[in-house]
């Protein structure tokens, strides 16, 4: 089976401008993904999915391929389904999965990686998204869900823990171009994989990024 890692480095972005191109340490937060990916050794083909053709010669440094997407997959606008369809439509036949790693998830770990590649291999999912667990007391519109407020109030390990997307890791089997073609990212059967705390640190907006640069420098220390 042939794996192939993707890396969306979109340029625009409304809540923090350019923030794939902002740095950690010395390099530029996209191509800190790229090595992250890279030294996994797990994928078959490593590419940069972007609109943005000055990073065809980042690629050729980096030695991975390079996606240019059309102008209207890389607006604010643009659907995730519609992105992944493009990238799967560009891929060789034989490649049997798209693992999409998320810059915006600048800390995700080898492990985490890692772990998506192996879920892939035991379970063969035609879909997955990477999440975190949340193990609290959870309502929505101010009712609850996984618990009552009759019966005595249950403690938080008695309670059944539910997945919140985390979007740092997520792949698609060949098999679901046709699900993606109608607009469907995930579906029934798509697999949760739950990553690790430094996976749901999502870059987002500018008080992000100063504590993930704080963050980043504790990873160094490691």
């Amino acid at each position: 089976m042939k794996y192939a890692a993707m890396i969306p480095v979109r340029k625009g972005s409304e809540r923090l401008p350019i923030k794939n191109y902002l740095t950690l340490g010395s390099e530029r937060i996209f191509e800190h993904t790229i090595l992250k990916t890279k030294k996994t050794g797990l994928f078959d083909y490593i590419f940069l999915n972007t609109e943005d053709s000055e990073l065809r010669s980042v690629s050729e440094q980096h030695e991975i391929g390079f996606h240019l997407r059309q102008p209207h997959l890389a607006s604010s606008s643009a659907s995730s389904d519609a992105v992944v369809l493009d990238a799967l439509n560009n891929l060789a036949p034989d490649f049997q999965y798209l693992i999409w790693i998320n810059t915006a998830s600048p800390l995700t770990t080898l492990d985490d990686i890692r772990a998506a590649v192996d879920l892939c291999r035991r379970r063969e999912p035609r879909s997955f998204v990477s999440t975190r667990l949340t193990r609290g007391h959870l309502s929505y519109k101010d009712q609850p869900l996984n618990f009552s407020f009759s019966g005595g109030f249950q403690r938080t390990q008695e309670l059944t823990p539910a997945h919140e997307f985390n979007y740092a890791l997520m792949g698609w089997h060949r098999d679901c171009i046709k699900a993606l073609s109608a607009g469907i990212l995930f579906d029934k059967d798509t697999c949760f994989l739950e990553t690790s705390w430094w996976s749901n640190q999502l870059l987002k907006k500018p008080n992000d990024y100063e504590v993930i640069k704080r963050l980043y420098t504790l990873t160094e220390e490691e």
